[in-house]
């Protein structure tokens, strides 16, 4: 049982490890795409320029819906 258990637990590893790399994958796409949309060179995160005036958040949770 404690097998069995261990290696569900190393295949549920993987597949959050895939999705979440997927997910990434595809919200950097995103944000590269509103990026060049927008005219922006670079975008910071939240944590480097909390109080930015030209938040894209919205346009790139917009990008990300566009494309399911």
């Amino acid at each position: 049982l404690r097998t069995w258990q261990q290696e569900f637990q190393q295949e549920l590893n993987q597949i959050q490890n895939r999705t979440l790399a997927d997910v990434a994958k595809r919200t950097m796409a995103a944000i590269k795409d509103v990026g060049k949309k927008q005219g922006y060179s670079v975008i910071y995160g939240a944590e480097y320029a909390p109080y930015t005036p030209n938040d894209v958040t919205e346009a790139v949770i917009k990008e990300l819906n566009a494309k399911k």
